[in-house]
């Protein structure tokens, strides 16, 4: 196998090391965090492997422990978040003050509880016949971080058995960009277990019994009902509105919780009506070329490069898709090369 240089998430590669001379010292203290919730959700270890183990997370922890007092005084969300739930998951002694660092971190507003760089606008809506009617979310800053960094605040509150975990739960949801997911791979992951510690933690499967009535005014002889209980709780519902205009009504009633979600797909011609996103990420210089009997041939050089420096000094995992227009094809022969 090969080491890689760096790890693929690159909130893994950000230091607390401002201001000292020391900086391999002082590194990647979210990295060594993300080693300590490895090593210790491992469990039966064959031969000399597990206390081997053993050994590198107690030295991990314990490193952890002694730059503790870094992330008081340099530390940002995500790193104190991923520090505090790897203590609580370890049971480390310096665990309550980890937790006492989470909670100085900790962002309320409107009833949402959450963690980021900075404070994130409350979901947009407008009131209509005294109805709160909720508005698309748009991108904002930072979005990926503040997911994944508030899962592990949640993470960490579920594993304490604290009460008051609601508005983290509430914001999380709030913050889902597409069917299911959030802004990013990494963040979708780390949301999604702490949604199911939550739910496995509180018996929300229990008690779950709701009944759905979904209306749109484009066409009112369009209507459904949807029912949630235990057993179809993990069971995704849809339902269609062709020609979608206006608004979705729903109503519901019972015990539990639920997810309802818009998702609206449509074509932009002009670019001023494309939504541009909070924070360009990348620069993206593409050069066509043509050839052969009647410019037959398209010859791409694609240059992209990492803009966002104001959130890392470089990207994580990145994929570039490169479109071929009807009536071109690959060639295998250039693939290969």
């Amino acid at each position: 196998y090969e080491v890689a240089p760096r790890f693929a998430d690159r909130k893994m590669n950000s230091t607390t090391s401002w201001g000292f001379n020391d900086p391999i010292r002082y590194r990647n203290i979210s990295l060594t965090a993300h080693v300590v919730i490895a090593l210790t959700t491992i469990r039966d270890l064959p031969g000399e492997l597990g206390p081997r183990v053993a050994v590198s997370r107690s030295r991990a922890i314990s490193w952890l422990d002694r730059n503790l007092n870094l992330l008081e005084k340099f530390g940002d969300p995500y790193e104190v978040a991923i520090v505090a739930y790897a203590m609580m998951l370890a049971k480390s002694t310096s665990a309550e003050a980890a937790f006492g660092l989470l909670q100085q971190k900790a962002r309320e507003d409107g009833g949402f509880k959450y963690w980021g760089r900075e404070p994130v606008p409350l979901p947009a809506q407008r009131l209509e016949n005294q109805r709160p009617f909720l508005l698309p979310r748009l991108p904002n800053a930072f979005d990926a971080a503040n997911v994944e960094t508030t899962a592990y605040a949640l993470l960490t509150y579920v594993g304490r058995q604290e009460l008051f975990v609601e508005p983290i739960v509430k914001w999380i949801n709030t913050q889902r960009l597409t069917d299911g997911g959030w802004a990013s791979t990494q963040d979708t992951i780390i949301a999604t277990q702490a949604l199911i510690e939550y739910t496995v933690r509180h018996r929300i499967r229990e008690v779950t019994s709701l009944t759905l009535h979904v209306e749109a005014t484009s066409n009112p002889q369009l209507q459904r009902t949807m029912y949630i209980t235990e057993n179809n709780l993990a069971t995704p519902q849809f339902m269609d509105i062709p020609n979608a205009w206006g608004t979705v009504k729903i109503q519901a009633r019972g015990a539990g919780y639920a997810i309802a979600q818009l998702s609206l797909q449509y074509n932009v011609d002009v670019n001023r009506f494309v939504t541009p996103p909070a924070v360009r990420a990348f620069s993206v210089v593409p050069r066509l070329s043509f050839s052969g009997r009647n410019n037959s041939h398209i010859n791409y050089d694609i240059c992209s490069s990492w803009t966002n420096q104001r959130e890392s000094n470089q990207s994580g995992m990145a994929v570039l898709d490169v479109a071929v227009p009807t009536g071109y094809y690959m060639q295998q022969q250039v693939l290969d090369e």
